[in-house]
């Protein structure tokens, strides 16, 4: 017999002593005791499984995968000089002499014109600043 088939039938030692849900210490506690605390410990067990559940759940939904990340208008916006600015060694594109003029920062760096609004890149430069005012922007 299973042990959850035993505390069900009402055999309850078989959830108290060494190895098992409760310890020695609730040989001596009433049937309504123990079935207290084994409901409390089942229930706690339920509410981890729940938030299991949930923590997957919304996991899953994040974790889509980067093709069905294309949107049109990111598509219009973006173009292979883009991609060289990031990752060409000095900013420099493929086929052009030109450097950008951000290339002096020694890191990868495009610019989208208007693929941000004035107020949200106020806003994130503000934030920037007074983090590195405070020494937590490295």
């Amino acid at each position: 017999m299973l042990r959850a088939e035993q505390i069900v039938s009402g055999d309850l030692t078989a959830a108290v002593g060494p190895g098992r849900l409760l310890d020695s210490t609730w040989i001596i506690a009433g049937k309504a005791e123990l079935r207290n605390k084994l409901a409390e410990i089942c229930n706690g067990y339920l509410q981890e499984i729940l938030e299991i559940v949930q923590v997957s759940s919304v996991f899953n939904e994040l974790s889509i995968p980067v093709s069905s990340w294309r949107r049109p208008w990111a598509d219009a916006a973006i173009s292979p000089r883009h991609a060289e600015e990031l990752w060409a060694p000095g900013g420099v594109s493929v086929g052009s002499k030109a450097q950008v003029p951000w290339a002096h920062l020694g890191v990868g760096f495009s610019m989208l014109d208007g693929a941000v609004s004035p107020a949200i890149a106020l806003r994130a430069r503000t934030e920037l600043e007074m983090l590195a005012a405070r020494g937590a922007l490295t």
